[in-house]
């Protein structure tokens, strides 16, 4: 699996790369109302809009993710409890002699 993630990995870098010599060009970039304007390799501005949207991405599943990350905490905080109090049976409990045991299991 390893070699195929690193295999996907140098096919994705080398098509990158192939992008980037091909797109070499200067593009101007500017911000309609305000006055600011820059001029930008394309394959530049190509790879800051994908930065951008995989920070973006990132942040939204993050945040949508965050009910589920409340109710496993919720969760893990009742599991310890119900094992602290199974514990706490336990230990409340008699010990069984083994005659007991066999008695209890033919049922006299």
């Amino acid at each position: 699996m390893k070699t195929l993630i690193r295999v996907f990995a140098v096919a994705i870098g080398a098509v990158a790369i192939w992008f980037a010599l091909a797109n070499r060009a200067d593009v101007t970039v500017s911000f309609a109302p305000l006055p600011v304007a820059a001029d930008l390799p394309l394959y530049l501005l190509v790879f800051i809009v994908f930065v951008l949207g995989v920070l973006a991405g990132g942040v939204s599943h993050w945040l949508a993710a965050a009910r589920h990350r409340g109710t496993a905490r919720d969760t893990k905080r009742r599991l310890v409890v119900l094992e602290r109090e199974l514990d706490d049976l336990h230990d409340q409990r008699a010990p069984v002699t083994p005659d007991e045991a066999q008695s209890k299991l033919i049922g006299r």
